[in-house]
């Protein structure tokens, strides 16, 4: 019985971790793709130096912040 349980609370655990792991990749996604959505100055300079133009920022951070809500919903 005890093997059983192990392996439910091991199956749990990884369950709990991925979905930590998966909250932590998120929140980095939304906070990059909100900085430059925002017009942070310092993405104004870096993507005024790529010299691809501003249009690109928010291309950018519109990728970010979707990638974001894609790893936090289940089916994907």
């Amino acid at each position: 019985m005890s093997a059983i349980t192990g392996q439910l609370s091991a199956a749990r655990l990884k369950t709990i971790g991925f979905w930590v792991l998966k909250l932590v990749l998120a929140a980095l996604f939304v906070f990059a793709g909100g900085a430059k959505l925002a017009g942070l100055p310092a993405m104004v300079a870096v993507f005024e130096h790529v010299a691809l133009g501003q249009w690109f920022r928010y291309f950018t951070g519109v990728l970010e912040v979707g990638g974001a809500l894609l790893l936090l919903w289940p089916a994907t």
